[in-house]
C-alpha cells in the first residue's frame, strides 16, 4: 500500500459531513477508512490533480459510501441527536437526578429505548447480581456506553467508582465533565474496544461488573469473532451483556439464532448465565467466575 493517500484529509472530512457522524474522531474514522482501501485504490484515488476531481469519481464515492456504512452500523444509527447538542443544558444540570436528563437520554437511541424501563428494569438487574454474589460495594465498567452513564439516577445502588468508555471522545468529555459536575466517582474516556490502546488499559484493570449493552453485535461488523477476545481478555466477576430484540425503529424482529453464538460461548467458558428483558431488548447476566 503507498504510503500516503493525497486527499486523505479531504476524504475524512467529506465522511464525516453527516449529523450522525459529526462527533466522531477523525483519527477514528481514518481508521476505518484505511482499513478498507486497497493497493490499487489508492494508486486511482491519488492520480487525480484536484481533490474536486477525485470525489466525482467511482472510487471515492464507493469508498466514501462503505465508510460511512461501516460508520453508522457501529455508531451513527444509534444517534438520534448529538450530545454536544446540549452541552450547555448538560453542564448547567443542578442535579444528576433533574428531569431534564430523561430528555438528553431520549436523544440516543438505545437509551431511548430502555427510558421507560429504567426504574423498574434496573432494580431488577442488580437484584439478580447481588444475588450471584456482587458486592454492593461494585466498580463498574460500562464500555461502548453511549448517553447510558447519564442513566446515573437509575442505578438503585451506585457503585463505589463508574468507568464509562466510547469512541466519541467528544461525548466522553462531555459525560466525565457531567460526572465531574455532579461530584460522581466515575470518569468517562474515549476508546475503541478494538484497539491496542484498549487492549493495553484493559489488561492492567478489574472491574467487578462490565456493562456490554447493545455492543457486540457492532463489534462484529468491524471484526469477526472479536467480542469471544474482548469478552476473554476484561478482568471482571460479571459481564451484562444485551443485544436488541427488534431492529432501528421497531419494524422487524431479529432472529435469536443471530446471538445464539454468544450462549455457546458461554457455555463453552462455563460461565453462568441468566437472562432478563425489556420490550426490545435481551440481557444476559453472565457470571463469569
Amino acid at each position: 500500500m503507498e504510503s500516503k493517500l493525497v486527499f486523505e484529509s479531504e476524504i475524512i472530512s467529506l465522511i464525516q459531513d453527516k449529523q450522525e457522524l459529526k462527533s466522531l474522531d477523525k483519527s477514528y474514522i481514518k481508521k476505518i477508512l484505511l482499513s478498507n482501501l486497497s493497493d490499487s485504490m489508492i494508486k486511482k484515488l491519488n492520480s487525480y490533480s484536484s481533490f474536486k476531481q477525485c470525489k466525482r469519481g467511482k472510487v471515492c464515492g464507493e469508498l466514501i459510501s462503505l465508510t460511512r456504512k461501516i460508520l453508522r452500523d457501529r455508531y451513527g444509527v444509534f444517534i438520534r441527536t448529538p450530545l454536544s447538542n446540549y452541552k450547555k443544558k448538560l453542564l448547567s444540570l443542578s442535579s444528576f437526578d433533574d428531569d431534564y436528563v430523561d430528555s438528553i437520554l431520549s436523544f440516543h437511541q438505545s437509551t431511548f429505548e430502555r427510558l421507560p424501563y429504567y426504574s423498574s428494569f434496573y432494580p431488577l438487574l442488580f437484584k439478580e447480581l447481588f444475588s450471584l454474589g456482587l458486592s454492593e460495594k461494585f466498580s463498574l465498567g460500562d464500555f461502548a456506553c453511549g448517553y447510558n452513564p447519564l442513566a446515573y439516577k437509575y442505578l438503585p445502588v451506585k457503585p463505589t467508582n463508574y468507568f464509562a468508555c466510547d469512541i466519541s471522545s467528544d461525548e466522553m468529555s462531555l459525560i466525565n465533565s457531567f460526572f465531574v459536575n455532579q461530584k460522581i466517582s466515575a470518569e468517562a474516556r474515549s476508546f475503541d474496544l478494538l484497539s491496542d490502546d484498549f487492549s493495553n488499559f484493559i489488561s492492567n484493570q478489574k472491574f467487578d461488573v462490565v456493562f456490554l449493552l447493545k455492543a457486540l453485535d457492532s463489534l462484529e461488523i468491524v471484526k469477526k469473532h472479536s467480542s469471544k477476545k474482548l469478552l476473554d481478555a476484561i478482568n471482571t466477576h460479571f459481564f451484562v451483556v444485551s443485544f436488541p430484540l427488534v431492529s432501528i425503529g421497531g419494524k422487524n424482529s431479529i432472529d435469536s439464532t443471530k446471538r445464539s453464538w454468544f450462549e455457546k460461548f458461554c457455555e463453552k467458558q462455563s460461565w453462568s448465565y441468566s437472562t432478563l428483558s425489556v420490550p426490545n431488548e435481551l440481557f444476559y447476566v453472565v457470571k463469569k467466575e
